[in-house]
């Protein structure tokens, strides 16, 4: 199968992002099991995905975790584009990005409708969805919250990619309606002390930071750290 959108079928993953997957099955494992440890421990089920700044990453994680768990650990996991700042998971997987989460959000579209299945066992994607004219007017509508609760009960894990915490006050806002965080790093780019700032925010608002990831470090490896911040 070739790289362009046009040589995949929906819900299959283009570019290179499928076959890195493929190679990497070792070190996903590694972030499977990690994920699954804190599970049992603090009972997390839904994860909110989200860099500092921009281009760190976050995308390329969100999908690696959510792979990680559907594909290596047969769970059930709903992957959601959640980033209104720069969607990608429509152009990812070869989907249109609406409808989508926004509109369950604020037009009461049914979720099991805009819900696309992946070319991996276990693993569902939602899009973005239609464009809001503020994007905190999905992460601040009544619904929000319900929704979440909902779609996590229909699945093992939630796994939401967000905007940069450092752009998008709406990222900050949602972190509070998920049972934890990963914060994705750019090795040797991103200072410690923007990290610390994005841990302090996340904490005052009852945020939850799980742990974080070191993208490029090296190798286009996704680098799961065991510890915390």
């Amino acid at each position: 199968m070739g790289n362009s959108t046009a040589s995949a079928a929906p819900g299959h993953l283009v570019g290179p992002m499928r076959s890195w997957l493929r190679r990497s099955q070792g070190a996903l494992a590694g972030v499977k099991a990690s994920l699954r440890s804190v599970s049992r421990e603090e009972e997390t089920r839904s994860v909110l995905v989200a860099s500092s700044v921009s281009k760190e990453g976050a995308s390329t994680t969100a999908v690696s975790m959510a792979y990680a768990l559907a594909a290596l650990g047969r769970s059930r996991v709903l992957l959601v584009d959640g980033n209104y700042d720069a969607p990608q998971l429509h152009q990812l997987f070869n989907l249109p990005i609406g409808p989508g989460f926004s509109d369950v959000v604020t037009r009461d579209v049914d979720p099991q409708s805009v819900i696309h299945a992946s070319e991996f066992k276990g693993l569902d994607v939602m899009t973005s969805g239609s464009a809001p004219d503020r994007s905190l007017d999905v992460f601040e509508s009544d619904q929000f919250d319900p929704v979440i609760d909902a779609l996590e009960q229909s699945y093992d894990y939630l796994i939401m990619d967000c905007a940069p915490f450092l752009k998008a006050s709406d990222t900050l806002l949602a972190a509070q309606s998920f049972d934890g965080v990963i914060l994705t790093i750019r090795c040797e780019s991103t200072k410690r002390e923007v990290v610390n700032l994005v841990q302090s925010k996340i904490a005052k608002v009852g945020g939850d930071v799980l742990g974080v990831v070191l993208n490029r470090r090296r190798f286009y490896l996704p680098r799961f750290l065991y510890g915390w911040l």
